[in-house]
């Protein structure tokens, strides 16, 4: 059920550290706060409408990356831009996270490979880097999400599969070792320690080194997985390409 009338496509989810709920898609950005959407466009400063994924910082800064408009760095009341001009590869970002270190990774379309914030270039200083390239043996071009589970080890969902990056190996899963489909677009580590994988096939739970699988025919409203988010109270709450948004309780 879409309970707030942003439209079937949702491409990411974040509450941040005021219980603000933002909510991307093709439109721009959503906030819910606490119980009303306001819609932040080019109007309002983005360098781009289409907000593919958000992420705050420790310092509380709110990260958009838009697939067209690069890097936008929400400061405030305050919006600046990261593109080609100031470090990324291009300006198709899919994909953003925070390591655990401070850095700011972030994930390209089109063969751009993974970019990175290193904590002491958040002053502005200095601009991303490129830090692992197409052909550093990811399965696709297309970093569509990235995670960095408590081990350590960093998830990046692609276009082709879920490569898993530890101690300096990739392993590469697909379909023929359990994943719903090919396309993976949101990741989860869960309070409990599961890891959600979230693809165009369905949705993927994690444990003990095995999948199982949620789809339609359990109840979900599309199979498209676009976005995960785990509340307080343990509850999952899953944006789909289609089916607007869903909640599994604990």
């Amino acid at each position: 059920m879409n309970e707030a009338g942003f439209g079937d496509l949702v491409n990411s989810l974040f509450l941040d550290q005021e219980e603000n709920l933002w909510v991307g898609g093709r439109d721009g950005l959503y906030r819910l706060r606490p119980a009303r959407f306001k819609n932040f466009t080019m109007r309002e400063g983005l360098s781009c409408n289409n907000v593919m994924s958000v992420c705050q910082d420790r310092e509380g800064s709110l990260w958009i990356g838009t697939w067209g408009g690069g890097l936008n760095r929400f400061q405030g009341d305050k919006i600046v831009a990261y593109g080609p001009g100031t470090g990324l590869t291009h300006g198709e970002v899919l994909s953003l996270h925070e390591g655990r270190d401070g850095s700011l990774w972030i994930g390209m379309d089109h063969g751009g490979g993974l970019n990175r914030f290193e904590p002491r270039m958040l002053s502005g200083q200095v601009g991303p880097r490129n830090v692992f390239p197409r052909r550093a043996g990811l399965l696709d071009a297309a970093m569509l999400v990235i995670h960095e589970d408590r081990q350590g080890a960093l998830w990046v969902g692609t276009s082709k599969g879920l490569n898993i990056l530890r101690e300096g190996k990739v392993s590469t899963y697909t379909p023929a070792e359990g994943l719903a489909g090919n396309i993976v677009m949101a990741i989860l580590e869960d309070s409990q320690g599961r890891v959600w994988v979230g693809t165009d096939g369905g949705l993927n739970c994690w444990k003990d080194g095995k999948l199982s699988t949620l789809s339609t025919r359990d109840g979900l409203s599309a199979n498209g997985v676009n976005a995960l988010y785990e509340d307080g109270a343990g509850e999952l709450w899953i944006g789909t390409k289609g089916g607007g948004l869903n909640r599994l309780k604990a």
